[in-house]
């Protein structure tokens, strides 16, 4: 049976997916030596959501020969209450974690080690309960999906 509430829910799904798949979120590649050549090096960064108590992203180098996942130096990174979604910028400057407990962290990313600093003043406000975040293509904006407001 069809209802309004879950035509509604199903449009801001496909909404919510289109953006997360157009805005390098997951994966984030890097480029080595600043060119439009040369070696190609990958970094993965996964919330790691602890209920109720602060939490981390993880970081991790991806092999380029055969995927295998190294954890960057220093990760686990920490992050506020719940973690539970990343997303990156195109460029791969920054990348942000919205936590179920409240706000978004933002962190700048070392381009060579894959290392997170979180930016000042982060955790960023937001609606009430976080869960999902999309940047968009050109870096300006940054859409963050709230449950229950």
């Amino acid at each position: 049976m069809y209802s309004k509430r879950a035509g509604v829910e199903l449009l801001v799904f496909c909404v919510i997916l289109a953006l997360m798949t157009a805005c390098h979120g997951f994966f984030q590649p890097e480029t080595n030596g600043g060119g439009t050549t040369g070696a190609t090096a990958q970094f993965a960064y996964v919330a790691e959501f602890s209920s109720g108590a602060a939490g981390s992203v993880a970081a991790f180098t991806v092999s380029s020969s055969n995927g295998a996942l190294t954890q960057v130096a220093g990760s686990p990174f920490a992050a506020g209450v719940g973690p539970n979604a990343v997303g990156a910028d195109a460029s791969g400057k920054f990348l942000y974690a919205t936590n179920q407990g409240g706000g978004v962290s933002a962190y700048t990313i070392n381009r060579t080690s894959g290392v997170l600093t979180a930016v000042s003043g982060s955790p960023f406000a937001t609606g009430a309960t976080p869960v999902a975040i999309a940047v968009d293509p050109r870096a300006r904006f940054a859409y963050v999906v709230n449950n229950g407001s």
